[in-house]
C-alpha cells in the first residue's frame, strides 16, 4: 500500500508539473505576436496630416509605422520630435541630426521592446535616415530602419547610401522601408532603364549584391500628369517575410500611397504594454451631431486672432473633443490574435452553432 501511494503521489507531480509546463508555455505563446502589423508611407509633411494618421492607426494599429518626409519643405523653425508623439507608440526620428532636411520618423508599438540603433551601424552618411531594433523570441531582433533620399540627391550621397547598405551588419531579421526616388528601376523585372554607370544602376546592383529582398511591385508615387512609379521600397534580408502587401490612400493630399503589409516573426510583448486600447468604430459615428457640435464652436471667428500654431492646436483639440463626442468607441486587447482574412461575420456565427 505503502508503494502504492508512493507512485500514485509521484504520478500526481509528474502530471502537476506537465500541467504547470503547458500552462507556462500557453503564457508565453499569449506573450508573443507571430505577425507584426506594419504601415510605411510619404507623408510630405505630417504637420498638417497627423488626423488623418490617427485615423489609419485606429482602424488598422499597426505595430511599426514608419513614415518618410515628414516636414514640410519650407520651415522657418524646424519642428522638435515632440510634436509627431502618437500616444502608446514610442517614436524614433533623424530631426536632430545636423543633416536632416525633409525628416524620417518610426513608430513603434509600445507593447513591442524596443530602442534606438545607433551603435554598429556603418559610420557613413546615408542621405536621412533612422533606425531602431525590435526584440523578437529568444535573442533574436529585428532592426528597423527608416530612409529618404531626395531626387536630388548628390552623386556624393548616392554612393554613400549604397556603400552603407552594402556595410550594413545585419542581424537575423531586417526590414528597411523609404522612398529612394528611382523610378528608373523595374522592380518585377529587377532591371534599370539606364546605363550601368547611372545611380539607379548602381543602388539596384548594390541591393542585389546585398542580398536584399524587395517587396513592392506596384506603383506608389501617383502625380497628375505624370507616370505612377514605384519609389518606395520594402527591402528585408529574408525573401517570404512579407505578406499581403496592400496599396491604401495617401495620408492627406501627398502623392504617395499608404502600404499596409505583414512581417512575419515572432516578437515578444512588454507585459506592461499589453493591455486594452481605445479604438474608435468610425462607421457608427453620428457626423451630423459632429458638423453641428464644430459649427457651434465658432472656429472662424476664433481662426483669424491666432497664430499659425494656435490656429492648428484650435482646430486639433476641436476635432478630438468631437471625435470622442460623437465617434464610440470600444477597448480592445492589444495581443489579440487576429481573425484569418477569411473569417467573416457568418462564419463566425456558424462556427458558433457547431
Amino acid at each position: 500500500m505503502h508503494r502504492q501511494a508512493t507512485a500514485v503521489s509521484a504520478k500526481n507531480s509528474e502530471m502537476q508539473a506537465s500541467k504547470s509546463t503547458k500552462q507556462e508555455k500557453s503564457a508565453t505563446e499569449q506573450n508573443q505576436l507571430s505577425t507584426l502589423k506594419c504601415y510605411y508611407t510619404n507623408a510630405d509633411s505630417l504637420s498638417n496630416k497627423k488626423n488623418e494618421l490617427s485615423v489609419v492607426i485606429s482602424s488598422c494599429n499597426p505595430d511599426i509605422v514608419i513614415i518618410t518626409e515628414i516636414l514640410p519643405k519650407n520651415y522657418d523653425t524646424r519642428p522638435s520630435e515632440e510634436e509627431f508623439v502618437v500616444k502608446n507608440y514610442s517614436i524614433y526620428s533623424n530631426l536632430n541630426d545636423c543633416n536632416c532636411s525633409r525628416g524620417v520618423c518610426i513608430l513603434v508599438n509600445n507593447r513591442l521592446k524596443s530602442i534606438r540603433k545607433t551603435e554598429g551601424l556603418p559610420n557613413i552618411v546615408c542621405g536621412e535616415s533612422v533606425w531602431c531594433e525590435i526584440k523578437l523570441k529568444s535573442s533574436d531582433v529585428l532592426l528597423v530602419g527608416g530612409l529618404y533620399r531626395s531626387p536630388n540627391s548628390s552623386a556624393t550621397t548616392d554612393s554613400n547610401i549604397n556603400s552603407f547598405v552594402s556595410q550594413l551588419r545585419m542581424p537575423t531579421h531586417t526590414l528597411i522601408c523609404g522612398d529612394f526616388n528611382y523610378p528608373e528601376i523595374n522592380w518585377c523585372s529587377l532591371v534599370s532603364s539606364k546605363s550601368d554607370e547611372h545611380k539607379a544602376s548602381k543602388f539596384l546592383n548594390s541591393i542585389q549584391d546585398s542580398f536584399l529582398f524587395q517587396h513592392v511591385t506596384q506603383p506608389t508615387h501617383y502625380r497628375a500628369n505624370q507616370e505612377p512609379t514605384t519609389i518606395n521600397l520594402i527591402l528585408t534580408n529574408e525573401e517570404n517575410m512579407v505578406s499581403q502587401v496592400d496599396y491604401g490612400p495617401p495620408l492627406g493630399l501627398s502623392h504617395h500611397c499608404g502600404v499596409h503589409f505583414n512581417y512575419s516573426c515572432y516578437s515578444e510583448l512588454d507585459i506592461e504594454f499589453s493591455k486594452p486600447i481605445l479604438m474608435y468604430k468610425y462607421y457608427a459615428g453620428d457626423y451630423d451631431g459632429m458638423q453641428s457640435y464644430v459649427e457651434n464652436c465658432k472656429l472662424l471667428d476664433k481662426l483669424p486672432d491666432c497664430s499659425t500654431e494656435e490656429a492648428w492646436n484650435l482646430l486639433d483639440n476641436t476635432l478630438s473633443a468631437a471625435l470622442e463626442k460623437y465617434v464610440p468607441a470600444k477597448l480592445v486587447r492589444s495581443n489579440t490574435k487576429a481573425s484569418p482574412p477569411w473569417m467573416n461575420a457568418v462564419i463566425k456565427e456558424k462556427s458558433k452553432q457547431r
